[in-house]
């Protein structure tokens, strides 16, 4: 568990009109799949999500498959090579290559009938507030 990682950002609008972006982080051994929300894009956001969700509870994975985003560039892209995290970017249009892309449609089926797939982007189709 825990040796190839695959990580993408998830884009989830309310009907008042209000986004939340949630990191999800998918192990493809196990296919476990934690989803936090995240404060922002930033780099420094997304890396404190990750190692929340996954580094503090499951370890230090091997390798690190992510979409060329800037989310996942400077500081986040720092920390992975300072810990000895192999980071892989997948160029634009080979979206296959992340599995954790198929996974977010995942979260959106099995979770609560307040959420609608509709993608791009998910949609909250309910008066219900997104989750923490």
């Amino acid at each position: 568990m825990g040796d190839h990682l695959y990580s993408d950002l998830l884009y989830v609008e309310g009907i008042d009109g209000r986004s939340w972006v949630f990191l999800s982080v998918l192990d493809r051994a196990t296919s476990l799949n934690p989803v936090r929300r995240v404060e922002s894009r930033e780099p420094r956001h997304i890396w404190n999500t990750f190692e929340t969700s996954w580094l503090t509870p499951f370890g230090i994975p091997c390798k690190l498959t992510v979409d060329l985003d800037g989310a996942y560039r400077g500081e986040f892209e720092d920390n992975c090579l300072t810990i000895g995290i192999d980071l892989h970017f997948v160029p634009p249009g080979a979206h296959y290559e992340n599995r954790a892309e198929s996974h977010i449609f995942s979260f959106g089926s099995v979770s609560s009938s307040a959420w609608q797939i509709s993608w791009p982007p998910l949609h909250l189709n309910s008066s219900t507030s997104a989750p923490t």
